[in-house]
């Protein structure tokens, strides 16, 4: 919706092409895509806050998507757990798996944008949110002193 907003007030040109990003197995959006009708299936997922059965503005994030040629991207728990660590690891981003998701979907994308493309991944929710599963994504450190030798 901002970024309708920001058209109207004449502050953009032009709505960016919105990628939606779910969880395959909390893919309310996803389903409804064609039909329009929401289903209440049971949904379970790493990423805890885009885990929901029904989305309260599923009727109003399809249109939005519709209108501005927008996308949904699906992405397995694995991915947006390694696209947590990636994050954390590279760039010193620690996103909750939710936020995570976003970053998945480009990974799982990027073969399919144009080599000129400007991307802007946004990501919410600190990774303190959801410590729990975080851990799930990442192993153990090594504590042997050599292993903290090579650190030094």
């Amino acid at each position: 919706k901002g970024f309708k907003d920001l058209l109207s007030l004449g502050i953009i040109d032009k709505v960016p092409v919105i990628y939606s990003v779910q969880a395959k197995t909390s893919d309310a959006l996803y389903r409804a895509w064609d039909s329009g009708v929401f289903s209440n299936i049971s949904t379970h997922t790493v990423a805890d806050s885009i885990c929901v059965d029904i989305p309260r503005n599923g009727y109003h994030a399809r249109k939005l998507l519709k209108d501005y040629n927008g996308r949904i991207i699906r992405v397995t728990d694995k991915a947006i757990l390694a696209a947590q660590h990636e994050l954390a690891s590279s760039s010193g981003i620690f996103t909750e798996p939710a936020g995570a998701a976003a970053y998945a979907g480009f990974i799982q994308e990027q073969d399919q944008l144009e080599c000129e493309a400007q991307v802007v991944i946004i990501t919410t929710g600190n990774g303190l949110k959801d410590v729990a599963s975080a851990l799930k994504g990442v192993k153990a450190p090594d504590k042997s002193i050599k292993s903290i030798q090579d650190i030094l």
